[in-house]
Order: C-alpha cells, then structure tokens, then sequence
C-alpha cells in the first residue's frame, strides 16, 4: 500500500474518530450532565487532551511522510486513548466521584501513550540511521549449468567448481 494511500486512510479514520468523539461528547452532555464542577473540568481535561492527541497525530501522519506500519501503531495507541474521556466520564457519574483516582488515570495514560508514540518515533529515526550501514550476505547466482555433469547427472554446483 502507497504512502499516500495511507495517509489518506488514516485522514478518514481519524476525521470519523474526532466526529463521533464530537457527537458523543454532545450526547452525554445533555443526556447524563456532570453534577460537579471539578468533574466537568476533569473531564474537559480529559477530552482536550485525547482531542489535541488525534489532531496532533492526524497532522503528523498527513504531513510528515512516516512508515506506514509505524503509524499504523500510533494510530491504534491514539484511537485506543480517545476511551479516556468515556473512562473519566464514568467515573465522575456518582454522588461521589472518584477525583484523585481520575486525576491519577488521566496522567498515567498520557504518560503511557506519550512514551509509546514518541519511543516509536525515535527507535525509527534510529533503526533508518543504522539500516544505511547495514550489509547483507551475497550470494552469487550460479548457472544452471553448473548443477549437472556432462553426462547429465545431477552434481552440486559447488562440487563442480571444485572440478574446474
């Protein structure tokens, strides 16, 4: 698959995860309003930063022509962090919430996902650094000739070039 194809499967995936991100966040705001103001800014929190997340990794994959299967996985890490909101939501659902563990889920997956995207991103930086010095083994083609005597009986090509 193109790069550019790519890019503009993923330009899809993420402009449909950031509308429904959209709707349902509308959905739940009017359906199942939080009572508390430091839920609802917990958990606008939450949802700008899995937002900017998705916008962020749409720009990059969009302008900046990386791997495939390296955006691939930070796609999957990003789309997997757009949960966050939903998980802080219904936490913030009761009488009482659960604030401090909130705040807690809020930073350990921001610190998880920012340390897979951005490791990714550097171990590939590194890995095309190192490829360029990289050498394979050659191996020379040998003539079919070579595998058969000249009474036509099957002989190793190596057996032969010892002959000559």
């Amino acid at each position: 698959m193109s790069k550019i194809r790519f890019g503009l499967y993923f330009l899809i995936i993420g402009l449909l995860t950031l509308a429904f991100s959209i709707v349902m966040g509308l959905l739940l705001e009017s359906y199942l309003p939080l009572e508390l103001e430091n839920a609802r800014l917990l958990y606008y929190i939450s949802k700008g930063l899995a937002t900017f997340a998705l916008l962020a990794m749409l720009i990059y994959a969009v302008f900046f022509k990386k791997e495939p299967a390296n955006l691939a996985i930070q796609l999957t890490a990003t789309l997997i962090y757009q949960f966050l909101p939903l998980l802080i939501r219904y936490l913030m659902t009761r009488k009482e919430p659960f604030l401090i563990f909130s705040v807690t889920i809020i930073f350990l997956t921001t610190i998880i996902y920012l340390a897979l995207v951005l490791a990714l991103d550097l171990l590939t930086a590194r890995i095309k650094q190192v490829e360029t010095l990289l050498e394979g083994n050659n191996i020379p083609v040998v003539n079919e000739d070579d595998y058969y005597d000249e009474n036509g009986r099957f002989v190793s090509a190596v057996g032969k070039a010892k002959e000559k």
